[in-house]
């Protein structure tokens, strides 16, 4: 069925605050930060998913090496060290705070075209990574709207653990919460409903409104 493999509720965080899991028990991988387990356990490996989550992220990027300008970074929500054969995953935000996702280091990640608006700091907005291995494709949803659709993409066959909200291509930065990956690809009908359920639910427990974090 349509269960999550993973379902959480990560805190309101401020800009710059380390991602804090709640109700998650995280396997330990020598000191790697934020690792849920290893692709194949947390299902990314050789399969189909689909992965949501409601963001909020910052504008800006961190000047890490004191240059006065900001590092052209992305913001990760998902990602692995890359291995031997050029495997790696990403799942994030690019620089312009588009959703984007890869698979390889040596292929183009799949991202909406150059002139689709970036997420805003401003407000919630629901996102939808999919990939159908049947189809080998992949699909990223926004607010339930088709962003980009990206074909040819052979499954992840990485082995390593997987990181939430860390990674070498940069930190999430931002507001985060409500992560689920489910085990197939989801329909449109099915990531629309997940986002009104949760926005149901988000409302009716506290009160308060996906318009702003």
């Amino acid at each position: 069925g349509n269960r999550p493999l993973l379902e959480h509720v990560v805190d309101h965080l401020a800009p710059g605050t380390p991602v804090q899991l709640v109700g998650l028990s995280t396997p330990e991988f020598n000191g790697c930060i934020g690792c849920i387990g290893d692709s194949d356990s947390v299902g990314f490996k050789g399969a189909s998913f689909t992965t949501t989550a409601w963001l909020s992220p910052v504008s800006w990027r961190p000047d890490t090496d004191g240059d006065g300008i900001e590092d052209d970074s992305w913001l990760s929500l998902f990602s692995t060290p890359e291995d031997a054969q050029h495997n790696r995953l990403f799942i994030g935000l690019n620089g312009a705070n588009q959703p984007i996702m890869g698979f390889t280091t040596n292929r183009v990640p799949c991202a909406p075209p150059a002139d689709t608006p970036g997420l805003s700091g401003s407000t919630w907005a629901h996102v939808a990574w999919r990939y159908d291995i049947g189809e080998q494709i992949i699909t990223i949803f926004v607010d339930g709207n088709v962003v980009a659709i990206c074909d040819g993409r052979l499954a992840f066959r990485g082995r390593d653990q997987v990181s939430l909200g860390a990674g070498r291509w940069g930190p999430y930065i931002g507001h985060l919460r409500d992560i689920e990956i489910y085990e197939e690809p989801a329909t449109v009908y099915q990531i629309r409903e997940i986002a009104n359920l949760e926005r149901i639910a988000w409302e009716w427990e506290e009160g308060t409104t996906c318009e702003s974090p």
